[in-house]
């Protein structure tokens, strides 16, 4: 068991269904299908359709403490990605800097 993972659960933001996995390969999903967690206490794994709106759709953050929504998730992801692309263009920069004569 993850020492990191408090709750794993998830709060569907078109049928208002809060579902929660409890132990791995705990696999639930809401009652309209939009939203799903799995995984329990060993790993998170979630996702939805991404062909409907997700509406107010949110996960469990063990780390913050609250319900994070799906934007809040892929404005952080791409945050994250934006500063990895940054230390790889560093990293080319240095690479260059070095083979020249």
């Amino acid at each position: 068991m993850s020492d990191d993972i408090i709750k794993n659960a998830g709060k569907c933001g078109l049928c208002g269904d809060e579902i929660e996995s409890t132990y791995r390969h705990d696999y639930k999903a809401c009652s309209c299908g939009n939203l799903f967690v799995d995984g329990g206490h060993d790993y998170q794994r979630y996702g939805y359709d991404s062909t409907r709106e997700t509406g107010e759709s949110a996960l469990w953050s063990s780390k913050h403490q609250r319900w994070v929504t799906f934007s809040e998730i892929t404005k952080e992801t791409a945050e994250k990605q934006a500063e990895i692309d940054e230390q790889k263009e560093r990293v080319k920069t240095r690479r260059r800097k070095l083979m020249l004569p």
